[in-house]
């Protein structure tokens, strides 16, 4: 075991990502680096994601990484002969267990490999097969990386172990339920087929008039979150008006007065001019005024464990609240939308940039085309693969 503490697989799983948590908030190299300089607060978070005061992310976070990130191998860096391969393995007995469960077959199971690795990899589970990668380390784990770890530890987390279920919640281990009640396999067999059938024969239909039958998504009516308390905001944005008019519902901030009207404005410029009497405070979002779309709290507190991330990385204390900052992040992403585009390589030169080095074209203009996330109106020179492989590498 990692740590003491550490008792249950769950624990474990908890554990490793709080590793991962403190590689990301420290920008540490490796699992080990984390460790030894950040223990306290591994674990601390440790602890909240055991407790439930802390909660991880959707894996979805995970597959939009994995969609938006370079297309090279996760496990040695290559950038030829690539695949999407299953970090879980679907030939080992889970899959036979769970045969239809997205959580192995989908998105949320898949990661670039090379024809080397996935081959070297086999039906090895994620920990094994570092183990194998680097013989003799005993914390050969901590050498995964992040985005690897993050989609397997979520993947085996929500995996539970059951099949042939109807409708059913937060079950371990079972087989032939319906609605979480369990039936005999005779049973479950003859009652599935009628109630399919009677979902077809009588969807539900929602206040937009939009017609679910078996097998669609839950009515989003039915949702106990607001469109704008959800990754969809951030992926899909809409305004107030446009959620109303697609039946979604809207939740209007809450009113904080009084933390505003105790709260201070302005913090230091420099961190080394920041101590710790800042933790007793309020501090008023610079957005506080104004009309902003990020769900702004008008007013935050600081807590231990942030004023010591931001005094080790030398940076100024935040004048935003954390939903702002959340969202002024967000909004430097490319959009979700794809252009058709054909490469800026001019040959020697390219508006202001000259290259580096000789391309495949020489002194004429790249003719390679692409899709890609960067608009037409750009002011970024955009090269296809090959151009810019030639340039960086």
């Amino acid at each position: 075991m990692p740590d003491r503490d550490v008792s249950t697989i769950r624990d474990l799983i908890y554990y490793q990502y709080a590793k991962i948590i403190a590689r990301s908030a420290f920008a540490a190299s490796d699992g080990r680096e984390a460790k030894g300089r950040h223990y306290g607060f591994i674990k601390q978070a440790f602890r909240e994601l055991r407790s439930g005061g802390k909660n991880w992310s959707e894996i979805t976070r995970e597959d939009w990484q994995f969609v938006q990130s370079e297309e090279r191998c996760i496990y040695c860096g290559a950038d030829t002969n690539l695949s999407k391969e299953h970090i879980v393995p679907r030939s080992i007995r889970i899959n036979e267990r769970c045969p239809v469960c997205d959580k192995i077959q989908g998105i949320h199971n898949q990661i670039w490999a090379c024809k080397s690795c996935n081959s070297a990899k086999g039906n090895r589970g994620l920990y094994s097969f570092y183990r194998m990668k680097y013989p003799g380390e005993k914390k050969y784990y901590d050498y995964i990386p992040p985005l690897l770890e993050k989609k397997y530890l979520k993947t085996i987390y929500n995996c539970h172990n059951c099949s042939d279920i109807f409708g059913c919640v937060g079950l371990r281990n079972k087989k032939y339920c319906v609605l979480n009640k369990q039936y005999s396999e005779k049973e479950y067999r003859t009652l599935v087929p009628k109630l399919v059938a009677h979902m077809n024969s009588a969807p539900y239909i929602d206040t937009k008039g939009r017609i679910y039958k078996y097998g669609e998504f839950f009515p989003v009516e039915l949702s106990p979150f607001a469109y704008n308390e959800t990754v969809s905001q951030e992926l899909f944005p809409l305004t107030k008006g446009e959620a109303a008019a697609r039946g979604y519902q809207w939740r209007e901030p809450e009113k904080r007065d009084r933390d505003i009207a105790n709260a201070v404005s302005g913090v230091p410029d420099h961190i080394k001019d920041t101590d710790d009497s800042i933790l007793s405070k309020i501090i008023k979002c610079a957005h506080a005024d104004s009309h902003c779309s990020h769900q702004c709290t008008k007013a935050f507190r600081p807590i231990a464990s942030e004023l010591q991330f931001y005094k080790h990385v030398k940076i100024a204390f935040p004048r935003l609240c954390p939903n702002c900052r959340h969202y002024e992040r967000i909004v430097k992403r490319n959009p979700l939308k794809l252009w058709h585009r054909k490469c800026m390589c001019g040959g020697t030169q390219s508006k202001n940039y000259a290259n580096a080095a000789p391309h495949f074209h020489k002194n004429n203009p790249c003719g390679n085309e692409f899709e890609t996330t960067y608009a037409p109106d750009r002011p970024e020179i955009v090269y296809c693969e090959q151009c810019y492989q030639a340039e960086v590498v």
